[in-house]
């Protein structure tokens, strides 16, 4: 057995007890501040460090969330169990619409009693004239509007409301209102775009109303009645005050140059004066009267109008008369009808709110006074119906999880220090011992030395020292499971390290407040989860788009200036007797014109009302998205838009000109003329007038006839030649040859002739030259010489996308805009979103390096205790396994070959 020495197997050690207690007490004490220093880490960094936490909630109420919501709006997350819920199930709208159109004044009965079978033989400001059609019109508009506002309610029953989270009750309510207001807004854009377009075509194309109110076919009385008189289709013209005579403001008035209205009453001519029907004397009104007549106002209607059709009349119409009962007495002298019915028409309208104001303004309205949504959050929460809630808390680490971890790795940690301090004593005073016995001369023979002595201490070392068993075998065998224990030991830290360093999780980051900067670096980095939930929702386009179109320069330009048109106006009315100048514009004259200026402010009106529609519609998007994504959807956002905006102007354009080609009503035109045809009478000798139309076309340049008629081939054409265009009045050119006009071509109808034309002549200086001619001319005729010439139109390749040769049927077809300039900012959606926080995740290690260490620490002491209880063990089972091939070898071989392995 051996002696106490040999079983401490290190010479080198000191045997002295008085130096091996020094020893001792060095290792306490620096084993006490390593673990009072460690502690100290341990606590600050657990402190400082906070600690994320999940928690889902169940049974969610309105109540619960909305406290949830207060508490963690950054994080709080409640999946709707339906994502798709329909606006019906918990929104409603009451509509209080106008009073006229649940009354009796827009019922079959009323209408037909104010019908007059000679209407058209009344003044044309006379409230006979013209009261039929416009309750006619009215009655329509209000179906027409009950129809599209039932539409509209339809619609928004059938909208639904797509969301994944459940939302709070303001974003409900931003939402919802936001997605009925566009609704609101678009839908009378369904009446006031074709009624527009109507309104401004029927004065620009100048259909002639069998009313004879904006256009009337009279005789030129000559001295010989039936023989000689001619027949012509004049334009009427209306005073804004019957009273009051102005010529002047009377000449302006002209239907044939706008839509004029005047007030409507009930008007009477003597005996002597009445035997002319309106539409041989009375074309012009009141050029002719009441200075000129005998003419009685009978009575007023108030807040009626006459004007030049009936559409103008009652478009600018306030009803005044149907809120008075005195007013309303008074029809039945007028309208004897009225009596035969069963209606209650003296009953006055109730009061109104859209009292006063005109049809043209009650018509963006739809007659709606008042619209109400109440939106049920408590049906819309039942709808979403929502599971549970989740959310994330982040809590400092409390003193007690604190002290909690501390005993967690305090056996280990223990251990750890303990052998770290032993072992640092032993290097420290090895180190001085041997600087002492060298003279402190330590050099590399002293390192080499000083390993050697290592290498011998690990061969020797032995953890597993017994008192009982100090035998050679048993100590051979201690310290062959020293090596297994330690082999074990550091192969578990090394496997237990790998895994603890490769463990990832999830890791969600908040960036409180980001700006754009940070949102788009946080994009470049983490595009993949980055969320930025908006402030708002819901963001209307005016906040981040801008849509300025520009329209060709044509819409801008002095030729359709009031003041050329008006100039332009007087070849309408150059005396026939003129034999000195032949003027044969087909029909390029005022009407052209008009018809061109009506038609720029027509697509200028309609690109401004969907413009302004587009401009208020929302972009709704719970998270902030990237820019590429935001510009693609707006892209092709609008171009959605401007391809149905031109779509719906070109339906309207195509729906005028396949009315007129297919029913070839008679205007003011070339497509037909009126001829006088005077029968014999045998009985009474007398030859009254009768007119007879004659189907004519646009003339042939070649053989200077007409070769098509428009009545049999609605597509007839032909381009447009001037003779005799520059005989001045002081004679000095006469310039007789034939100018064929650049870009003119003549149609059937004033439509087909602007469409099938182009615009070269406004560019071209010569062209505009004969023009001036004729213009020149023919004001001196009226002695009219203050005008001025029209700047002509100047192509620039880089603003303009429509050479002057291009036909402006392209360019009505495009709405007459040259630029759409859309443009939207990226920037200023961001800046409405507004993001509170932006969350983002990646993927890093489970525990850094502090983490790994306390990993370590906490298992190190379980481990340690583990392996010294399983290693004897596990070294004992196999020494019995390989014990007969033990006894098989000389004594001690099998030993000494696992000591030496």
């Amino acid at each position: 057995m051996p002696d106490e020495e040999e079983y401490h197997e290190d010479n080198d050690e000191p045997t002295d007890p008085t130096i091996v207690i020094k020893h001792q007490r060095y290792a306490t004490r620096l084993y006490v501040l390593l673990l009072i220093i460690t502690i100290y880490i341990v606590f600050i960094l657990n402190l400082m460090n906070p600690q994320t936490r999940a928690i889902t909630l169940s049974n969610i109420t309105p109540s619960l969330y909305n406290q949830l919501r207060l508490k963690h709006p950054e994080t709080l997350s409640c999946p709707c169990t339906s994502t798709s819920i329909s606006y019906k199930t918990f929104v409603s709208n009451t509509i209080l619409s106008h009073p006229i159109c649940t009354s009796i004044f827009v019922t079959e009965e009323w209408i037909n009693a104010l019908y007059d079978l000679y209407s058209s033989s009344y003044l044309v400001m006379d409230f006979r004239t013209s009261a039929s059609s416009q309750f006619k019109f009215l009655a329509a508009f209000c179906s027409l509007s009950k129809t599209l506002i039932s539409q509209a309610l339809t619609d928004i029953d059938n909208s639904q409301l797509i969301t994944i989270q459940l939302l709070s009750e303001n974003e409900i309510q931003s939402e919802i209102s936001g997605n009925i207001e566009i609704i609101q807004s678009s839908t009378p854009s369904q009446l006031i775009r074709p009624l527009d377009f109507l309104h401004v075509t029927t004065q620009s194309i100048f259909f002639i109303s069998a009313l004879k109110t904006n256009f009337a076919v009279y005789i030129r009385l000559t001295a010989v009645f039936a023989s000689t008189g001619k027949f012509y289709v004049a334009p009427t013209y209306y005073s804004p005050d019957p009273n009051d005579f102005d010529e002047a403001a009377v000449q302006s008035s002209s239907c044939e140059l706008t839509s004029s209205v005047t007030p409507a009453g009930f008007f009477s001519l003597t005996r002597a004066d009445n035997i002319f029907p309106n539409a041989f004397i009375y074309e012009m009104w009141p050029y002719f009267s009441p200075t000129h007549k005998n003419l009685t106002i009978s009575s007023m209607i108030d807040g009626f109008f006459g004007g030049c059709t009936p559409l103008d009349a009652v478009l600018a119409s306030t009803f005044d008369c149907l809120y008075n009962q005195s007013c309303l007495e008074i029809l039945v002298d007028y309208f004897p009808q009225l009596n035969s019915t069963d209606l209650a028409w003296t009953n006055p309208l109730s009061v109104s709110s859209l009292k006063n104001q005109s049809l043209k303004n009650i018509l963006p309205k739809l007659f709606v006074e008042e619209w109400s949504t109440n939106i049920s959050y408590s049906k819309y929460f039942m709808q979403c119906a929502p599971v549970s809630c989740a959310y994330t808390e982040t809590d400092q680490i409390s003193l007690f999880y604190t002290i909690s971890l501390f005993l967690s790795i305090y056996g280990g940690l223990c251990i750890i220090l303990r052998s770290t301090a032993l072992f640092l004593i032993y290097v420290w005073m090895k180190l001085k011992r041997y600087s002492i016995n060298n003279n402190n001369n330590i050099n590399i023979g002293y390192y080499r030395t000083f390993l050697q002595h290592f290498v011998q201490w690990i061969k020797q070392l032995n953890l597993f020292k017994s008192s009982k068993n100090r035998t050679v075998n048993d100590i051979k065998q201690q310290r062959i499971v020293t090596r297994v224990y330690l082999i074990l030991l550091g192969g578990s830290i090394s496997i237990l390290i790998l895994f603890t360093s490769l463990s990832v999780q999830m890791t969600i980051i908040t960036q409180s407040n980001p700006s754009l900067v940070t949102y788009r670096l946080l994009h470049q980095l983490y595009s993949d989860s980055l969320k930025c939930p908006c402030k708002k929702m819901s963001i209307s386009y005016d906040m981040f788009i801008t849509l300025s179109p520009t329209l060709h320069q044509i819409c801008s330009s002095d030729f359709i200036s009031e003041s050329w048109i008006s100039t332009m106006a007087l070849f309408n009315d150059i005396p026939v007797y003129n034999t000195n100048l032949n003027i044969s514009l087909d029909g390029f004259d005022s009407r052209y014109f008009k018809l061109l200026s009506s038609i720029c402010q027509l697509a200028n009106r309609t690109i401004d009302d969907a413009v302004r529609q587009f401009l208020i519609r929302s972009f709704v998007t719970q998270y902030v998205i990237s820019e590429s994504e935001f510009n693609a959807k707006l892209n092709t956002t609008f171009k959605q838009f401007k391809q149905s905006l031109i779509n719906e102007f070109n339906l309207l354009t195509d729906m005028v000109h396949l009315f007129t080609r297919v029913d070839q009503p008679y205007i003011n035109s070339k497509n037909a003329e009126l001829l006088p045809v005077t029968p014999s009478d045998e009985t009474s000798n007398q030859s009254p007038p009768e007119l007879k139309f004659s189907f004519t076309g646009p003339i042939d340049i070649n053989s200077t006839s007409i070769d098509c008629i428009c009545a049999t081939n609605p597509r007839c054409q032909s381009s447009v030649v001037l003779y005799k265009w520059a005989l001045l009045p002081n004679g000095d050119q006469d310039l007789t040859t034939p100018y064929l006009v650049p870009g003119f071509i003549a149609g059937c109808f004033m439509l087909d002739s602007l469409q099938l034309s182009t615009l070269e002549c406004f560019y071209d200086e010569t062209c505009l030259s004969i023009y001036y001619y004729y213009i020149i001319w023919t004001r001196s005729i009226y002695d009219i010489y203050d005008w001025s010439a029209a700047h002509p139109l100047v192509y620039d390749n880089t603003s303009s996308r429509f050479p002057p040769e291009t036909s402006l049927s392209v360019i009505v077809r495009e709405m007459m805009v040259e630029q759409w300039n859309f443009s939207c900012s990226f920037e200023q959606h961001y800046e409405a979103c507004s993001p509170n926080y932006c969350t983002y995740s990646y993927t890093t290690h489970t525990y850094d390096l502090l983490g790994i260490i306390i990993q370590m620490i906490s298992m190190i002491g379980g481990l340690t205790v583990a392996l010294r209880l399983i290693t004897p063990q596990i070294v004992r089972i196999i020494l019995r396994l390989i014990s007969p091939q033990v006894n098989t070898k000389p004594e001690g071989n099998y030993l000494s070959t696992i000591i030496n392995y």
